[in-house]
């Protein structure tokens, strides 16, 4: 378990990279603003929708990711899709740092499984 007595949540999201944790004030397009859209049962995302956001370092590492391409799973055609790089997605998302977590799963976190808002500092206490 992290210790989050001493993470502190961040309040402004403008021109940062949310893996790095790094400002781009001076070059704004070289911010990716990824919007995840909820999918349905079998997905992780199953009534969740969210955002990252990478600078060009951090997309360029796994840019295939984020193009999000839907697939249905072998044997789950009926129940909806998936996200092809669904789970690598949801792994590259736990590593986050702790404060961008709460971006993703609590402030920019909308959607039928995303009712439970919490203060910033709050979530990232809890």
């Amino acid at each position: 378990m992290q210790d989050t007595k001493r993470v502190k949540a961040i309040h402004n999201t403008d021109c940062l990279c949310w893996k790095c944790l790094k400002k781009h004030d001076k070059d704004k397009d070289k911010i990716h603003i990824i919007e995840i859209e909820a999918l349905g049962y079998n997905s992780r995302f199953d009534n969740l929708s969210t955002r990252i956001q990478l600078c060009d370092d951090c997309y360029n590492a796994n840019p295939e990711w984020w193009k999000l391409e839907r697939i249905k799973p072998k044997g789950f055609e009926e129940f909806g899709s998936v996200y092809k790089y669904e789970k690598e997605i949801y792994q590259f998302i736990d590593a986050l740092p702790l404060q961008s977590q709460q971006f993703v799963w609590n402030e920019y976190a909308y959607g039928a499984n995303a009712t439970y808002h919490m203060d910033a500092q709050d979530w990232i206490d809890y």
